[in-house]
């Protein structure tokens, strides 16, 4: 096949172009306002899809969500997904909740949430984080037999379980049910965990 000019020079431009000139590419991940634009187009397609007469849509208007806060951002099973945990409100009601977001088109839109599961951390990530957890209890307890307690814990805790993850409406957490062995004792405890930087840390306690 032979190339002619007017075929090179388009060629040429192309390949001095960026990459996210040719092709639009997902960000990283979603920002405040970029899952505020998703939310809302979420909401106008649903609307546009009821009939003029519904007043469905005045409702859905007057309690449309404005989000207030984004954290715990983590890119999704592909680079073209994420998911996030935001806190924001809608009428009167304000809470956290779980958003899994998509890349298309050039903008962050909002898949079908049923269809994604909750991220969770894995036992192997969740590890350290119990130690630390047990050895934060230990410090606090002034019971020295108990605190030995604690520290043979911190020891020899083995993580077992990592399950039943979800975000609670009262705070923007990932809340997980954490089966763990000490020894021949075994228990289960729900612990709350965030992400920073693409790394599981346990949550700060609450206020």
């Amino acid at each position: 096949m032979t190339l002619s000019l007017s075929t090179l020079r388009p060629l040429a431009l192309a390949l001095l172009l960026p990459a996210g000139a040719c092709l639009a590419q997902a960000p990283a991940l979603p920002t405040l306002q970029q899952a505020q634009d998703a939310m809302d187009l979420a909401i106008a397609e649903q609307i546009a899809a009821r009939p003029r007469s519904d007043s469905s849509s005045l409702v859905a208007m007057a309690f449309r969500p404005t989000l207030e806060s984004l954290s715990s951002c983590a890119v999704g099973s592909t680079a073209d997904t994420a998911t996030c945990i935001v806190v924001g409100s809608a009428g009167m009601k304000s809470g956290a909740r779980l958003l899994h977001l998509a890349w298309l088109d050039g903008q962050w839109t909002l898949p079908d949430p049923r269809r994604l599961p909750t991220p969770a951390p894995s036992r192997e990530e969740v590890q350290p984080l119990l130690r630390a957890h047990l050895a934060t209890v230990a410090a606090r307890e002034s019971d020295a037999e108990e605190r030995a307690r604690f520290m043979l814990a911190v020891r020899d805790a083995q993580v077992l379980e990592v399950a039943d993850c979800e975000v609670p409406d009262e705070r923007a957490v990932f809340e997980c049910a954490v089966t763990a062995q000490v020894g021949d004792e075994q228990g289960t405890e729900t612990l709350a965990f965030i992400r920073e930087d693409g790394q599981w840390r346990s949550a700060p306690a609450p206020r």
